[in-house]
């Protein structure tokens, strides 16, 4: 009875430390709701499930350039306002809340493919620290992860946070 009991307090303190914001729990992945599906220049053409990003504010904007991805992950960070961007940048693995049965009929047939789900949940790929004009291009290698979903996540020096789902998604 006395193990049981620490068993149940070390669950406790468990939980208690996933922090659902940042990704960073020890167990499960974030959920994530939906991705916009964009084109190459980072229109929204559609979305699988019900998006749930966070990449613009009164003065920066965080556009994923093409999604579903294929093998280099594009994006672009601005802040016109700013003279220059300070940031720190990571892709997390994230788990589909309610994930759809079957791909959008115009990117392909059957059942979505999911091969991320062994992947820890914190960082996949970590981008590092950075200062640069107030916009800045990027193209990141992630043909090494498996297909999924993920969070790219932006922090800003002052603090502010922003994400958007990224699919990682070759057809077979």
């Amino acid at each position: 009875m006395k193990y049981f009991i620490g068993f149940i307090f070390l669950i406790g303190v468990l939980f208690s430390s996933c922090n659902k914001k940042g990704g960073d729990s020890p167990f499960f992945f974030e959920k994530i709701k939906g991705v916009y599906i964009k084109s190459e220049t980072g229109w929204i053409v559609d979305s699988l499930g019900v998006p749930d990003s966070y990449g613009t504010d009164n003065s920066f904007t965080l556009k994923v350039l093409g999604n579903p991805v294929d093998d280099t992950l594009r994006f672009q960070a601005s802040e016109p306002s700013a003279e220059e961007l300070y940031y720190t940048l990571r892709l997390e693995v994230a788990g589909f809340d309610n994930m759809p049965y079957s791909l959008p009929s115009y990117i392909g047939t059957g059942v979505i493919p999911v091969e991320n789900v062994h992947l820890s949940a914190g960082s996949v790929k970590w981008f590092g620290s950075g200062g640069s004009n107030n916009i800045e291009s990027v193209k990141v290698y992630v043909g090494d992860l498996p297909r999924g979903f993920y969070k790219l996540y932006i922090e800003m020096k002052d603090g502010r946070k922003f994400w958007e789902n990224v699919w990682i998604y070759r057809p077979e």
